[in-house]
């Protein structure tokens, strides 16, 4: 089962229902465990009972799932991640954040640790963090109609927790999971989300990352 993490905003709404359509069970969470379990129904009536879609505290969620994804906005990753950095332990968290601006255009921001991931591995120290999702759009996610064709980049320093997350990744139709390296690279990985967002701004597209000849 994949928690996540602040999972009732629009990213982590959307992958809960890719990772859902994908067979994965899922665990929504929310500071607020109403909002989670109103997010777990909103997907159940899109993807059926056949798979576990259920809702929870953000507290909660390192007790019942296996694996972390943090879909948290990064203003609020300390206030979110520090008070479950005991209950979390060593599982693997992705980070699925990205810290941007959108004045005057995409950009990536810089962040004192290197990275959101980093962040993620700074509050969370003992958890075996790596990055996923993050160039995927969160509109693509929750329209059913879009068919993905475009690689997930994951990058980590655990490598039972890169494998895993590459695992998952590529559960979902249409995305491959590619290992990238070292955790020292997600910043790389977060700022290409602004380059995505302004080729598809500036061509009206729907684009993605993809590596070539893997």
């Amino acid at each position: 089962m994949i928690g996540i993490i602040g999972g009732t905003g629009p990213q982590g709404r959307g992958l809960a229902y890719r990772l859902a359509r994908a067979g994965v069970d899922v665990l929504i969470g929310s500071r607020d465990p109403e909002r989670g379990m109103a997010a777990a129904e909103e997907v159940r009536r899109l993807v059926g009972d056949d798979v576990s879609v259920q809702g929870a505290g953000n507290a909660d969620l390192p007790g019942r799932a296996d694996m972390l994804l943090v879909t948290v906005p990064y203003e609020g990753l300390a206030s979110t991640l520090r008070p479950l950095a005991e209950q979390v332990g060593d599982m693997i968290v992705m980070s699925a954040v990205n810290k941007l601006s959108f004045a005057g255009g995409p950009q990536a921001l810089p962040v004192e640790a290197g990275s959101s991931a980093e962040e993620v591995a700074r509050l969370l120290p003992a958890a075996r963090v790596t990055t996923a999702f993050n160039n995927v759009s969160a509109t693509h996610l929750r329209n059913a109609e879009h068919v993905f064709d475009e690689d997930v980049l994951v990058c980590g320093d655990d490598d039972d927790a890169v494998k895993r997350t590459v695992e998952v990744a590529s559960r979902v139709d249409g995305l491959r999971g590619v290992s990238c390296g070292p955790l020292r690279l997600a910043f790389t990985i977060e700022a290409m989300t602004a380059v995505v967002i302004s080729v598809n701004a500036t061509h009206g597209v729907t684009a993605g990352l993809r590596i070539t000849g893997l």
